[in-house]
């Protein structure tokens, strides 16, 4: 549908903007003179980054409505299977662009 074709257009966007953001950073301004810091692994934002992946991957309630309407329904698994890891795939692309540009400066 036209809506599902802005969504998706939409979040190629959005991934893109932020990807782009910290190559540019990386090839142009560096680390502004300033030496930030990155901590691998902090325990104390766990529940919180665990609740945020968790609601990247909450669309299961539309599920039976997408196997209803596809042509191919034996091809369901596959589709899930690719559509999970497109996700995947862009959420670690902006978590890790946007760690690289402000470090543990976030809080």
């Amino acid at each position: 549908s036209y809506l599902s074709t802005v969504g998706t257009f939409a979040t190629v966007a959005v991934v893109s903007s932020v990807v782009l953001s910290a190559l540019v950073v990386f090839f142009t301004v560096g680390d502004g003179g300033t030496e930030r810091e990155y901590n691998l692994y902090r325990s104390n934002g766990l529940p919180l980054a665990a609740g945020i992946v968790a609601y990247c991957f909450s669309g299961h309630a539309i599920v039976p409505s997408i196997y209803q309407s596809m042509k191919k329904p034996q091809e369901f698994e596959r589709m899930i299977d690719l559509t999970y890891g497109v996700v995947l795939l862009s959420c670690l692309l902006v978590a890790v662009s946007g760690y690289y540009m402000f470090g543990d400066d976030v809080q």
